[in-house]
């Protein structure tokens, strides 16, 4: 049997069944790639350290650098029922022998940000998914577009009747950056938005690769081309404000405005709201994501309800 939960803020929480016992966690092994690749995964991580801390609950951070054999190494030899694993897949293949891992030492496991195998995780009943939901996410970013548009009608910079987008988008691999990219070109659809895509990317979510994109259009004389700057992450979005600001075209005063609309809330973004340089960022609240793996992972099945605001959950 199957319950979705569904309402506004932007969490997946899937379980395949049994929650620990609370008291038998004394510390948390968070398995993931680097600190660099994920801004967002790290604020999760670190978010997670600080709250664990107030309970006396370690929390230690592997990063394997996407090597998964080297995470799976780490997993074996700390996995133990007394430490919950929360892990960022490499590889969706590698979840059976996760999964394999956690079963032995009989230990909870926390699988977040990229999907597992879900129908290995079937195989055991302490394997959990815990994720922002992408497509709430690309929706609320639509809404954020569609709020500008109606109070600016009309927009149409180079006024050829449609919205020319520099579109920013994450790895073509990664889960949420397919189901946002999916949804949001939908919602727009559905929403009467025409748009086409100038120019666009797919990244590890870089700020160097936001830079370039749109130094490459300024170079090639293309930047009249654009209405619109979407970026599925902040630090792509960053990326393109910084190479537009740092352009002769923007120290003449003669670029025209560009609105940028971004994803994650990030403080940088957050400034480049308050000056003007972004329209909008959708928040990601990696606080409230923290809080519910700790929850699932200290077996706080009751303190889930805190995070029904937001949360889907599916059994």
């Amino acid at each position: 049997m199957r319950k979705v939960w569904m309402a506004v803020a932007a969490l997946t929480l899937w379980m395949s069944a049994q929650l620990p016992a609370f008291g038998a966690v004394e510390a948390i092994d968070f398995y993931k790639r680097s600190n660099d690749d994920d801004n967002f995964l790290s604020m999760v991580s670190n978010s997670l350290s600080q709250i664990a801390d107030r309970l006396k609950i370690e929390v230690k951070v592997y990063n394997h650098g996407g090597d998964t054999a080297k995470q799976l190494a780490a997993a074996r030899k700390q996995a133990r029922p007394e430490r919950v694993m929360v892990v960022r897949v490499n590889d969706p293949e590698s979840t059976v022998e996760l999964i394999k891992i956690a079963k032995e030492a009989d230990t909870t496991i926390i699988f977040t940000n990229v999907q597992p195998d879900f129908e290995a995780m079937l195989a055991y009943d302490k394997a959990w998914f815990v994720n922002t939901d992408a497509v709430e996410v690309a929706q609320a970013q639509a809404a954020l577009v569609a709020d500008y548009l109606q109070k600016n009608p009309g927009w149409d910079r180079n006024g050829n009747g449609t919205l020319d987008l520099l579109y920013l988008k994450g790895p073509e691999h990664h889960n949420d950056a397919k189901e946002r990219d999916l949804a949001l070109k939908d919602t727009l659809r559905q929403m009467g938005i025409k748009y086409q895509i100038v120019a666009s990317n797919s990244s590890e979510w870089s700020y160097e690769q936001g830079f370039k994109e749109m130094c490459d259009l300024l170079d090639a004389g293309r930047y009249g081309e654009l209405d619109m700057v979407i970026s599925h992450g902040d630090e792509m979005a960053m990326g393109a404000i910084d190479a537009l600001e740092q352009s002769e075209l923007f120290r003449s005063g003669q670029e025209g405005y560009l609105p940028v609309f971004s994803v994650d809330g990030y403080p940088d973004a957050e400034n480049a709201v308050m000056r003007g340089a972004m329209v909008g960022t959708v928040f990601q609240n990696y606080r409230r994501m923290a809080m519910a793996i700790l929850d699932v992972g200290l077996g706080h099945a009751a303190d889930l309800e805190k995070h029904i605001k937001g949360v889907r959950i599916i059994n």
